[in-house]
């Protein structure tokens, strides 16, 4: 009986240190697999492609003519990258090339080197950018504009 007595004390204790061992996920070692890192997946959507607009971009909700061929080419990676457009109808509003970098790592903005802020909506075949130019800028072009493009 004795015997009996250790052998279940000795298997609580391995029971015991067995579970204590067994912890939640601390998620420090960043091994969390791939589609983890938004930033690096809308850089690689981005890039590698040039995108043209699907009809003409909005200024305030109301279509702007004159974009018909706007092109917009980015490369770069998660640190940001450069941008060339062809077909700019106002330079001010789309330069012929630029540089830009995500604001944060959810990618869902990126800041241009021109200062604007661009909301970036990117799907599988289509892309929607949007941004604001504030006041003080070329009269006529001062607002929400609104880009979409497909590959």
């Amino acid at each position: 009986m004795e015997k009996f007595f250790k052998f279940m004390t000795f298997s609580l204790f391995a029971a015991l240190i067995v579970f204590a061992s067994c912890g939640g996920d601390d998620d420090d070692d960043n091994d969390d697999g791939p589609g983890t890192n938004p930033a690096a997946e809308v850089a690689a959507q981005l890039s590698g492609t040039t995108w043209g607009i699907d009809g003409s971009p909005t200024l305030e909700s109301v279509q702007v003519e004159g974009w018909e061929g706007f092109q917009v080419t980015f490369t770069g990676d998660e640190n940001g990258g450069s941008f060339t457009t062809s077909g700019s109808a106002d330079q001010a509003v789309w330069a012929s090339s630029g540089d830009w970098t995500f604001t944060d790592n959810t990618a869902t903005k990126a800041l241009r080197n021109d200062g604007v802020t661009v909301d970036i909506t990117p799907g599988d075949t289509s892309l929607r950018l949007e941004f604001t130019i504030a006041a003080g800028r070329t009269n006529g072009i001062v607002g929400k504009w609104s880009f979409t493009f497909s590959r």
